[in-house]
């Protein structure tokens, strides 16, 4: 692997963090979209599909083993992401009272 595929792939797992799991659509007569069917997907949807595994499982694998059995209901990567930052960030006013206990 490149050093440009190297980033390139980690690259598409932040975005996978940040914007959630891409879920693969069609059209629809009605001109709606709707969720493709697994046995409908193409190579293409495959690998979009697998940027958000890849994202959770190097999260998950980045966790020690308590950490990790803590947020095991968590099906994405923005989802484990988003449990993390309000667990160990705290709200706003944990942050707020954080940073007035420093200054």
């Amino acid at each position: 692997m490149t050093l440009l595929t190297g980033l390139l792939s980690e690259a598409k797992m932040w975005r996978s963090i940040i914007k959630g799991p891409q879920i693969p659509m069609y059209d629809k007569e009605d001109g709606t979209k709707a969720p493709k069917k697994i046995e409908n997907y193409t190579d293409e949807d495959f690998d979009l599909v697998e940027w958000d595994l890849k994202a959770l499982a190097s999260l998950t694998i980045a966790l020690s083993p308590d950490i990790a059995y803590s947020f095991k209901e968590c099906t994405s990567a923005k989802q484990l992401w988003e449990s993390l930052e309000k667990v160990f960030e705290g709200n706003d006013d944990m942050k707020a009272s954080r940073k007035e206990m420093i200054l």
